[in-house]
């Protein structure tokens, strides 16, 4: 039966908050802002908090520092949600600074936030621990412990240092990872991952859906949206824009994983290709036993650059498949390196150019490329190219996230690809509207429900 309690604790003169404590141990606490005394009223609550406490976290925009100890399970929900609720890391706390919110030592539990927003982070205080994480720093132990992140918001974070890595947040060690529904702006990192970098054993799930990646400036060496290692990541139903020019390494994704999905996902740079940069890198090189298995499928692409430089890279020479299907890319060229097994189907490649090369069966079919047609690599075995079309796909606009296509194009209904169907999952039909001023923001607003 559950046990209700409440307290009044004062904590830093006027500061209440009350205490309901549940069964089995656990207790709720509930955070009221107080414009007053905005600052650690929320790290001073998750210092009194034990394993698998939950926080309540009201309205308000409070400055933090939180260290949760040893990594334990906390659960720490914003009631109204992430525009409302506010965690700041612009001011220092004596004895604590860097990252929002910190694990102190590697541990076990699971870290779950929810509809809260968390800003101006520096990447955690204490270097010994690693470096990172500017909104978040968290440490599992040897592959057990997880992360879980809903409905929340990571912005103006970095990672202070030429090879921290992780802007809004450093996640490692664990047994899983879930980001879902947040929204990611102007993040940065010395090191890799601007936004996210995310460290599991091989074959454990790291997963990242229906979220938003605005990039920010300077550009961030190795994943400036996610850098991940070691898991099976599923990248889907996401929205990544950036706009200007290329940092030193200029991928958006890079994947260092053996199980990959991408699917389902907008990407829209302007200013150079940046957003579009996708590599994917075989991690069990020179390991026998190990295959890389890649879904890329039902992605929409669009650049304002013609820069020959691939955008969509992946190598994979110990074994594995790529399926490469229904992808709509404009400006965005591709070279995959595969061993053994390609299938390449029903992608609409506009002033992308394509380079495939493939050790052992590859399948390339129901494929519309203009101007450029499907390029064989010169040192793998044959790539038989079935009912692919050098022809014009006709969009009705050349504008940022237009995927639209006129009613005569060659990709719906050909008799020059017969049995292909709609190639891409391109919709058909334009309209005229009349012409008013548009701001990048609306740009992105607008494909953000992709």
């Amino acid at each position: 039966m559950t046990r209700r309690r409440t307290l009044l604790l004062s904590l830093v003169g006027t500061c209440l908050l009350n205490v309901w404590g549940t069964g089995a141990g656990a207790t709720t606490w509930r955070v009221e802002f107080d414009p007053a005394q905005p600052v650690d009223r929320v790290g001073q609550v998750v210092l009194s908090a034990a394993e698998g406490d939950s926080v309540l976290v009201g309205p308000g925009h409070y400055f933090e520092h939180i260290p949760v100890a040893n990594a334990m399970t906390l659960t720490i929900i914003g009631t109204e949600g992430a525009t409302a609720t506010i965690l700041d890391g612009s001011v220092g706390i004596p004895g604590r600074s860097g990252s929002v919110l910190y694990c102190t030592q590697p541990g076990r539990g699971v870290l779950t936030l929810i509809g809260l927003s968390l800003i101006n982070g520096t990447g955690t205080p204490d270097p010994n621990i690693g470096g990172g994480g500017g909104g978040v720093y968290w440490w599992g132990d040897r592959g057990h412990g997880s992360v879980v992140l809903q409905d929340c918001r990571f912005e103006g974070n970095i990672a202070v240092g030429a090879v921290w890595e992780g802007g809004a947040a450093s996640l490692n060690d664990l047994e899983a990872c879930s980001v879902e529904r947040c929204e990611f702006k102007d993040n940065s990192a010395g090191g890799g991952g601007g936004d996210l970098i995310i460290a599991t054993p091989m074959t454990c799930p790291i997963s990242i859906h229906d979220c938003t990646f605005d990039l920010a400036q300077p550009f961030t060496y190795q994943g400036d949206a996610l850098s991940a290692y070691g898991g099976d990541v599923s990248f889907v139903h996401n929205t990544v824009t950036s706009s200007g020019g290329l940092g030193t390494v200029p991928e958006t994704l890079y994947l260092y994983t053996l199980v990959v999905r991408i699917t389902d996902n907008t990407f829209i740079a302007t200013g150079g290709p940046h957003a579009a940069r996708i590599w994917s890198v075989d991690p069990a090189k020179g390991m026998r036993d190990w295959s890389t298995d890649v879904v890329f499928c039902r992605n929409h692409i669009w650049t304002d650059s013609d820069d020959p430089s691939p955008c969509i890279q992946f190598y994979y020479w110990t074994g594995g498949t790529v399926q490469f299907e229904d992808n709509v890319l404009i400006r965005a060229p591709v070279n995959i390196e595969i061993s053994p097994s390609l299938a390449f189907n029903r992608n609409v490649l506009y002033r992308s150019p394509t380079t495939l090369w493939c050790a052992g069966p590859g399948s390339v079919s129901c494929c519309v490329a203009w101007p450029q047609s499907i390029a064989n690599g010169s040192e793998c075995g044959p790539i038989t190219l079935d009912r692919v079309l050098q022809s014009d796909p006709l969009f009705c606009e050349d504008a940022p996230g237009d995927f639209d296509v006129q009613s005569n194009s060659p990709c719906v209904g050909s008799p020059d690809l017969p049995g292909c169907g709609v190639i891409g999952g391109v919709a058909v039909g334009c309209t005229v509207t009349p012409a008013i001023e548009t701001t990048w923001g609306q740009i992105k607003a607008r494909y953000r429900g992709r």
